[in-house]
């Protein structure tokens, strides 16, 4: 605080430089959290539970729309997802290893899910 009890002129605008920054990642976090659940669990993990929301009555078109979103959004090393995730990962991941990861795991999941059969290694896709 400044002598007159008002906020120093300096601290808001670092304060607002930081939250400016923060906002700006945010749009990114959920493309690096699909990135990091692809990457972290197994596809039959991921797959199994798909399979039985896509079965049910009640939640089998949401489920469609989802993955068919998630295909949108990561099959391609140009989609919109993937930008995000390398965004996400700037200066932490190679975006050359990066974009085939996001949509080679992302097929893979699909392809497992929609009965192309799942992976039989417990460590992954």
């Amino acid at each position: 605080m400044s002598k007159d009890g008002k906020p120093d002129p300096e601290y808001v605008k670092a304060r607002r430089v930081l939250l400016d920054a923060l906002a700006s990642l945010s749009p990114h976090a959920d493309a690096l959290d699909v990135l990091r659940l692809l990457q972290g669990i197994g596809t039959r993990e991921l797959a199994e539970p798909l399979q039985r929301l896509l079965a049910h009555e009640v939640s089998g078109e949401v489920t469609r729309q989802a993955l068919d979103l998630l295909l949108r959004l990561v099959g391609a090393e140009d989609a919109t997802g993937v930008e995000m995730a390398v965004r996400a990962t700037e200066g932490l991941e190679e975006p050359a290893t990066l974009r085939p990861s996001c949509t080679v795991l992302a097929a893979e999941l699909l392809k497992a899910v929609r009965g192309g059969g799942i992976s039989t290694d417990p460590e992954g896709p």
